[in-house]
């Protein structure tokens, strides 16, 4: 390496400018005093920043807060402004930063100076002293009298750039002191930087604003990929080109990527592409045009400067199949303590590799970088790898699930042992009953593609009893939040590991469950032989209450198809609740009377199902401690139950009620069922405002849960003209 204080060096990255040195004397030999007087010629303004690539999509918004943030003739300006871009790699930061100095040079009459530290020395003092050389030589100072030290070059870089307009554009600084030391003295001067704001932070002492740069949504990713590559989409597979988008995560330069295959290739079908990006093993090779242009390339450039910890916990992290980790978590992965993790981990955020989120958790910036990280575990520790790591973290990631499940469920609604698997990890969800419960829901909402991925990656280790012990555990995310096809992909992988396992009582609980998200999703025969199989496995009745809830579930079946044996399943559930001594019992029995009220409701029995429904509500508000998650869903049927009997303004009072308590408590899919209906009253009472209220927010939460309802609430809008 070079020595960056060695007066006779040219800064590292400099070309040799004949137009920068001034005006040169070559003699033999001189007599008296030769006076020499160097100017920078006015054609010799810089222009260093590299243009902006084509094909500028959806940053219109970040770009206008650039420009505002560096506009030398804003008014109010004091000082000269440092305007700082972050976000993953290869979101675009360094092409806003480019587009910004294009669309903003006229506004820069001495020009723009351009650093990229990752081509000097990139280490504190040494690279800002090497980058102060770079601007001098670009700013007209001749190379032989450059300053050897960092403080004479800082001296002499205030003195050449205090009468100046200059815009700075500083790329993959890691040290906050690199950015500031190369602020210009002149009035009207700017500095744009790029930059992670864990390692540049300390610029807020400079008044430094930040802004980050997110992933494209969908449609704009899109749009960017049909710029990209202009006729070769025109009749191509439309599905096959949304997976290939999706699978690209909004990130730019992945489009790009892509978008260069597609054209170098052109018998590159966009369905053998597709097929390519939707396997996570290939995925990383497919975003490759070459050994230049890959997007592994720049997350290699992350990866390198790494300390070996930080390294060794990130590659152990993209074995994790998980998508959201505490730092216990992390610790297990890689068989620390958690105070041995702390360091590598704020060192990858710093790195922006990882993100901390809120409750102390954190996740990968972005699914390709989970990716990377997991590709370089696999070449650096073995193919065995992900395996090492799910054995080292499945135990506290399945006392993690039954956390949340007693902060949600409660150990009486509990049908899995939670306390036992709890045990000996403390709780992540601290705080009173509500407290708890809330953490414990964004928990399980944050980590929905993380239960899947885990439950899969059991399957494929064959540790199946962590399977359905997963599968079970996370009911109490479907119960609340009815993400129906993660709930069928869960209960079936979970029912199939019990049955692997001879483990029949939770296949028999499992395949109950599963009933429910298939019923909903119109799916009755594959409901009907779930259940079958579950009431097989009961028939011996040595659990009267497990095999309650199984004909429970089956009547809610039976409902689509044969009310009135429906009935008669209820009534069997009924009898072995009142049979079992399992303090859970009282709750079953109330479930049974509920349901056959709803049953009654859906025959005509309105005031029957009345009556029932009541005595429903009753029991679930009798239990220690009171049911009200189930006692707010049966005031929504008893709202119902008084509507068809002609009761209009009690029901309606009851479904506010109910409605008010179900959106508190954050069970929204219960409540968007009861905003559905009593929007359809205030239709037939002509209350338009009001039934376009309800149904706009009933509608907004089957759509975001994917329900078939949210079609029937459509139409229902629709009919309000």
């Amino acid at each position: 390496m070079r020595d960056p204080v060695n007066p006779g060096d040219e800064p590292s990255g400099v070309r040799n400018r004949a137009e920068n040195a001034g005006t040169a004397v070559q003699a033999g030999s001189v007599a008296g005093n030769v006076n020499v007087n160097v100017h920078q010629r006015a054609g010799d303004v810089p222009h260093e920043v590299p243009k902006p690539p084509p094909g500028w999509h959806d940053r219109e918004d970040a770009l206008r807060r650039g420009r505002a943030a560096i506009d030398p003739g804003a008014e109010g300006r004091d000082g000269v402004p440092i305007f700082v871009v972050e976000g993953p790699r290869g979101v675009g930061k360094s092409t806003l930063a480019h587009k910004l100095a294009s669309v903003m040079a006229g506004l820069f009459a001495d020009g723009q100076l351009y650093v990229d530290y990752t081509l000097l020395d990139p280490d504190g003092l040494a690279g800002a002293n090497e980058a102060l050389g770079q601007l001098l030589v670009s700013l007209g100072v001749p190379s032989q009298e450059m300053p050897a030290r960092l403080p004479e070059r800082l001296a002499r870089y205030r003195s050449v750039t205090h009468d100046r307009r200059l815009l700075v554009v500083v790329d993959g600084a890691t040290q906050a002191a690199q950015v500031a030391q190369l602020v210009p003295q002149g009035p009207g001067s700017a500095v744009l930087a790029v930059g992670s704001r864990a390692r540049l932070g300390e610029l807020a002492l400079d008044h430094a604003e930040w802004l980050r740069l997110d992933p494209l949504k969908d449609a704009d990713s899109a749009e960017l990929l049909a710029k990209q590559c202009g006729r070769r989409l025109d009749g191509v597979d439309a599905h096959g080109l949304a997976a290939i988008v999706a699978a690209c995560e909004g990130l730019p330069l992945a489009l790009v990527i892509v978008a260069g295959r597609l054209k170098a290739d052109p018998d590159l079908s966009i369905a053998a592409l597709a097929a390519e990006v939707a396997d996570e093993q290939r995925r990383l090779r497919a975003l490759s045009v070459s050994d230049g242009f890959a997007l592994t390339s720049i997350f290699n450039v992350g990866y390198a400067g790494l300390s070996a910890d930080a390294a060794a916990v990130y590659r152990a992290l993209g074995c994790w199949p998980g998508r959201v980790f505490d730092r216990a978590l992390a610790a297990d992965a890689v068989g620390r303590t958690p105070s041995e993790t702390a360091a590598p981990l704020a060192e990858l955020c710093a790195a922006d590799l990882l993100v901390k989120e809120a409750e102390g958790t954190f996740r990968f910036v972005h699914g390709l970088v989970r990716l990377h990280a997991l590709d370089r575990a696999t070449a650096r520790d073995g193919a065995a790898a992900g395996g090492t790591v799910l054995r080292a973290g499945l135990d506290r990631y399945v006392a993690t699930l039954a956390h949340a499940d007693l902060a949600i469920m409660g150990p009486r609604l509990s049908t899995v042992d939670a306390r036992g698997l709890a045990a000996g990890h403390d709780t992540p969800f601290p705080g009173d009953r509500g407290t708890a419960r809330g953490r414990a829901l964004a928990w399980l909402r944050a980590e929905r593609d993380g239960i899947l991925a885990v439950l899969r990656a059991t399957e494929a280790e064959g540790l199946d009893e962590y399977g359905y012990r997963i599968a079970e555990l996370a009911t109490a995310l479907y119960l609340n939040h009815r993400y129906l096809a993660d709930w069928v992909e869960t209960g079936s992988r979970g029912a199939d590991a019990a049955r692997r396992q001879g483990a029949h009582a939770t296949e028999a609980r499992l395949r109950s469950l599963l009933s429910r998200p298939l019923t909903d999703l119109g799916r009755a025969d594959q409901a009907r032989t779930e259940l079958e199989r579950a009431l097989y496995l009961v028939r011996e009745e040595q659990d009267p209450l497990l095999a309650a809830s199984v004909w429970e579930f089956y009547g809610r079946y039976l409902d689509t198809v044969d009310r009135p044996r429906a009935l008669d399943a209820y009534a069997h559930s009924l009898r072995l609740n009142l049979r079992s001594d399992d303090p859970r019992a009282p709750r079953g029995a109330a479930l049974a009377r509920y349901f056959a009220g709803r049953t009654r409701l859906a025959m005509g029995e309105a005031e029957q199902a009345v009556t029932e429904i009541r005595a429903a509500i009753a029991a679930f508000e009798r239990l220690t401690p009171p049911d009200t998650r189930m006692a707010n869903r049966a005031r929504g049927s008893l709202a119902d139950a008084l509507a068809a009997a002609g009761h209009t303004m009690a029901a309606i009072a009851t479904y506010r009620a109910a409605i008010a308590d179900l959106e508190r408590d954050d069970h929204d899919y219960y409540e968007a069922e009861y905003r559905q209906s009593l929007g359809a009253i205030y239709a037939e009472l002509r209350a338009v405002e009001d039934a376009r209220t309800h149904l706009n927010r009933a509608y907004e939460i089957f759509a975001r849960f994917r329900s078939p309802r949210a079609a029937e609430v459509a139409a229902l809008l629709n009919g309000l003209g």
